[in-house]
């Protein structure tokens, strides 16, 4: 289920912010607009997190 509402519009802005914060710093990172991460490859556990910055 996708998340709506308050918790949406707190991790829209959280995300603004880091991604202003790595445009100015020049990092080669960015936020993914969809992504599903598996923590531990010996487990079925798959998370999709609010906020993820991939390192390149």
């Amino acid at each position: 289920m996708e998340q709506t509402g308050l918790h949406e519009t707190v991790s829209g802005k959280l995300a603004t912010k880091i991604g202003i914060a790595l445009t100015v710093s020049e990092q080669p990172w960015f936020i993914p607009r969809t992504c599903l991460i598996r923590p531990f490859a010996e487990t079925d556990l798959v998370l999709c997190p609010d906020i993820y910055v991939l390192i390149l």
